[in-house]
């Protein structure tokens, strides 16, 4: 139930995107990114970072949101490979020194 209601969420964000800002969406998936990360749906943590993503590409917390869910998504190969892109891509828009 829990993730049919994120699913909601997202796909109402996404198509009722063309009335609300850029900024006000993209903030939006963020945080409902890391609601589901700090509730332990990290399936939905990376549904709504990639949703965040989709929405502007070049902001490295969304990518670092993603790459930790799918860090505690479990230690399987595939899982970390992703965590890693992830945090790689993170690196090309973060703030450098």
């Amino acid at each position: 139930m829990k993730r049919l209601l994120v699913w909601m969420g997202v796909l109402s964000i996404l198509l009722t995107g063309c009335g609300s800002t850029k900024e006000s969406s993209w903030q939006e998936q963020y945080d409902l990114g890391m609601r589901c990360l700090s509730d332990g749906d990290y399936e939905g943590a990376i549904l709504a970072f990639s949703a965040a993503i989709e929405i502007d590409s070049k902001r490295a917390p969304a990518y670092v949101g993603r790459g930790d869910a799918y860090v505690k998504s479990g230690e399987a190969d595939e899982n970390l490979v992703a965590a890693l892109a992830n945090y790689q891509k993170a690196l090309e828009f973060g703030p450098r020194p």
